[in-house]
């Protein structure tokens, strides 16, 4: 069963909270993946609508909310991610390119990511309208998860992201998913690596 989660505010994003957020995504990436702080304030201020955390429910009133994880992304106005979407957004891009779906590793495997996601892409679905595709980078171990969130496979694309010893310092192509929202029509896309 998963747990009861909830989005907090926009104005809550600060202080302890955005430290936690950076911690997270530290502890959920490699080093050589993983957004700096630097990057992480770049997306809040400028793709705000794109950045959510997400909390447990049931604190007591007046504490720190206990965030379990949070999903970010910005837009591009291609249909494709290049390295540079990675540290930029577009605010007339119709393609919503997600960075991080982080999971706090005491909360992961219980329904919480599923949760997030469906939250997610549910509000994207709602609020922003202009977007017309969402891609996502995940890797092979991941893709299982993805696809069991609704995704499907589009083909390859050329991004290296991350560094893998042994396999020349970057990781194999990424593959695209693609599937139709079917309350609005949203085509999502999910890149992963094989």
């Amino acid at each position: 069963q998963a747990m009861n989660i909830y989005e907090l505010p926009f104005e809550s994003l600060d202080g302890s909270v955005f430290q936690r957020v950076c911690r997270l995504e530290e502890e959920s990436y490699p080093i050589d993946e993983a957004a700096s702080e630097t990057t992480i304030q770049y997306r809040l201020s400028n793709a705000t609508q794109y950045f959510r955390v997400f909390a447990q429910k049931g604190e007591a009133p007046g504490s720190d909310p206990n965030v379990v994880g949070f999903i970010n992304g910005t837009c591009i106005c291609g249909s494709e991610i290049l390295h540079e979407s990675m540290f930029t957004h577009d605010v007339s891009g119709t393609t919503l390119v997600i960075h991080s779906v982080v999971v706090a590793a005491e909360y992961r495997r219980n329904g919480v990511g599923s949760n997030m996601l469906h939250l997610y892409l549910n509000y994207i679905a709602e609020h922003c309208f202009q977007v017309k595709r969402i891609l996502l980078l995940s890797k092979g171990e991941l893709l299982r998860y993805y696809v069991k969130c609704g995704f499907s496979v589009l083909g390859i694309s050329s991004v290296h992201h991350g560094k893998v010893p042994g396999q020349h310092n970057s990781l194999p192509n990424v593959v695209v998913m693609k599937v139709c929202c079917r309350k609005s029509g949203l085509i999502l896309n999910l890149m992963w690596r094989p």
